[in-house]
């Protein structure tokens, strides 16, 4: 998606080209009419195509920011499962399930929109 995104940014050379082609004094009123309408009909199909390549890409992003982050804190759970008393007479117990959410979230967000 991220290809496609990105191969739509030269198409704005084509646009200024074709506007320049328009502006041309040889042409009548009625070709100029046609060609803008034209012009309009091919720069409304390249934003379309951004815009759904834009969204599928961040929704894509999205959804695999949300698998690692389910797959990390998964692990985390079963590591944290595996420690001694001990350590959890030494910790915080009240505070690890808001620091457990507080990483994660700031691992999905750095995943997902800040990729993106």
């Amino acid at each position: 998606m991220g290809l496609v995104c990105g191969g739509i940014s030269p198409a704005i050379a084509i646009v200024m080209g074709k506007v320049i082609y328009i502006f041309d004094p040889k042409y009548t009123t009625e070709e100029v009419n046609k060609m803008i309408i034209e012009l309009i009909k091919f720069i409304a199909g390249l934003a379309s195509i951004l815009w759904v390549a834009g969204y599928c890409q961040f929704a894509l992003l999205q959804h695999v920011a949300e698998q690692i982050s389910f797959d990390l804190r998964h692990r985390y759970l079963e590591a944290l499962m595996r420690q001694e008393i001990e350590f959890f007479e030494r910790q915080q117990v009240e505070a690890l399930p808001s620091q457990l959410s507080e990483y994660f979230e700031a691992i999905s967000s750095g995943v997902g929109e800040k990729i993106g």
